[in-house]
């Protein structure tokens, strides 16, 4: 996979020192599979809501005001 995607695309710096979470996802949405892509659906729905647990306690504890 990774050979495939390091010269099927260019401009998207995949083989970059510093390549970040952009890149990775698209690796995995153009590259990865069904698997990969289905982990990465639910790694995003995770996310998601830790997100928003993380944003109503910020409030709720006092880190933050309205």
């Amino acid at each position: 996979m990774r050979t495939l995607a390091l010269s099927a695309d260019d401009s998207m710096s995949y083989d970059a020192w510093d390549a970040g979470w952009f890149q990775i996802k698209q690796l995995i949405k153009n590259y990865g599979g069904q698997e990969l892509f289905s982990d990465l659906k639910n790694f995003d729905t995770l996310f998601k809501n830790l997100k928003n647990k993380i944003a109503e306690e910020v409030y709720e504890f006092g880190m933050l005001s309205k």
